[in-house]
C-alpha cells in the first residue's frame, strides 16, 4: 500500500475535536463577570477612587 494513501486512511479514522478553544483571558473574564453579576466584587476603596479621579484625564491625548 502507497505510504500516502495509509496515512490518508489513518488520518480519516482519527477523530478532531473541533470544540472552539478559549483563550485564558476569556476564562478570566468569565469568572470576573460572574463575581460581579453575584455582587462578591470587592468594591473600590475611596484612596482608589481618588487615585481613578486625579488620573482620569491623563490618558486621553490632548488636543
Amino acid at each position: 500500500m502507497c505510504m500516502c494513501l495509509k496515512d490518508h486512511l489513518d488520518a480519516k479514522e482519527r477523530k478532531q475535536d473541533k470544540r472552539p478553544l478559549k483563550i485564558p483571558l476569556d476564562f478570566e473574564e468569565d469568572v470576573f463577570d460572574d463575581e460581579v453579576q453575584r455582587n462578591k466584587a470587592i468594591p473600590l476603596s475611596d484612596e482608589e477612587i481618588a487615585l481613578d479621579a486625579s488620573s482620569e484625564g491623563t490618558l486621553s491625548p490632548e488636543d
